[in-house]
């Protein structure tokens, strides 16, 4: 089984999420899992990219996935097989 892809969608990257979820599926068919959770007030970057990842982290407890990000579009086609054949040669819960 290759490793899901998550994203979480902010209220102002929908384009930009968008865009991504058209080019990779046109690399190589890869389908993201967009996350739309709404923000809490206040929080603001850095902190904000710690409170998406753990959105993500909790929409897939206890799943591997591979975390990615608007402005970060996988450059391969057979980018997912890739990082899932790493994450399982490794054998530990995370692939940095």
């Amino acid at each position: 089984m290759t490793l899901p892809a998550v994203i979480y969608q902010a209220p102002y990257e929908k384009k930009q999420v968008e865009r991504l979820k058209r080019y990779c599926r046109e690399l190589d068919g890869t389908e993201l899992i967009v996350l739309d959770t709404a923000q809490p007030e206040g929080v603001k970057y850095p902190e904000i990219t710690t409170w998406a990842y753990k959105q993500a982290c909790k929409a897939m407890k206890g799943k591997a996935f591979i975390w990615i990000e608007s402005d970060a579009p996988p450059l391969v086609a057979g980018w997912r097989e890739a990082l899932t054949k790493e994450y399982k040669r490794v054998g530990k819960p995370f692939l940095l």
